[in-house]
């Protein structure tokens, strides 16, 4: 099987507050998995613990050079915080395929001293949405190209919290 980042490496280089995807190698299935990385501050991760639900948005967004597919989560305990990630099929179409392919999202919370914190599963619910953005118009483009269609949506949208509104509303 390919070579895999280690989750303790992906955290060691994180900022607390952020959320990463990484491939696994998930040895009870014997499968390589996408899986997200959030690591916070021990008293967000135990506020987090406490939600009774965790819910998901992703949409493409582009511009006439690049697009990318944007996904956050959300946990009920946490209204005022989205923890986010990007995706540029360009470079992470290994990623996105195992998406694809996972009946559930894992998160794994680690804490500000990259202490592994839980394991948190849910429902792939994001599925459809990774399916279409792979599909899509095959352009190539640069990182720079990429980078620069991240800052015009978050420009456009000026938070996370009004591009999670605005899919809520399109939905």
């Amino acid at each position: 099987m390919k070579n895999v980042l280690k989750i303790e490496d992906a955290s060691k280089v994180m900022k607390p507050g952020f959320m990463v995807p990484v491939e696994i190698i998930n040895q009870r299935v014997n499968a390589i998995e996408t899986v997200f990385i959030i690591k916070d501050f021990n008293y967000k991760l135990e506020k987090l613990m406490k939600s009774h639900y965790a819910n998901v948005r992703a949409t493409v967004q582009g511009n006439e050079k690049a697009n990318g597919l944007f996904f956050m989560t959300r946990f009920s305990g946490m209204k005022n915080k989205i923890y986010h990630s990007w995706f540029d099929k360009t470079l992470q179409v290994n990623e996105l395929f195992y998406l694809i392919n996972q009946e559930r999202l894992q998160y794994f919370l680690v804490d500000e001293n990259n202490k592994p914190f839980d394991i948190l599963v849910i429902p792939n619910e994001i599925r459809e949405i990774v399916c279409k953005y792979l599909e899509g118009e095959d352009l190539s483009w640069s990182i720079e190209e990429f980078n620069q269609m991240v800052q015009e949506t978050k420009n456009k949208y000026k938070s996370t919290t009004r591009i999670w509104d605005f899919i809520t509303m399109r939905a």
